[in-house]
Formats: structure tokens, C-alpha cells, sequence
């Protein structure tokens, strides 16, 4: 008779973190540009 493996415990595809949550001064000008803490986001160069 052959024994059985033991179950496999859960695992996660990534460790906990932290929750970030709060205002991260992230805009939307009229002009279609995102902006971070006052700075413009680059889009992707394609």
C-alpha cells in the first residue's frame, strides 16, 4: 500500500502588504494629461 501525501497548504502568488489608501494627488486636466503631485505622467512612447 502506498502512502498518501499530506495536504498542500494555500499559497499566495504574492506576500501581503501594507493597504495604501489616501489622496494621492493623482488629476486629469481638460486637456486629456495626468498629473501626480502637480507633475505630468508620460504615456506610453507608443
Amino acid at each position: 500500500m502506498t502512502e498518501k501525501a499530506p495536504p498542500l497548504q494555500p499559497q499566495t502568488a504574492f506576500p501581503a502588504l501594507d493597504p495604501i489608501c489616501g489622496d494621492f494627488s493623482i488629476a486629469i486636466r481638460r486637456d486629456g494629461t495626468w498629473t501626480y503631485q502637480g507633475s505630468p505622467i508620460g504615456g506610453c512612447p507608443w
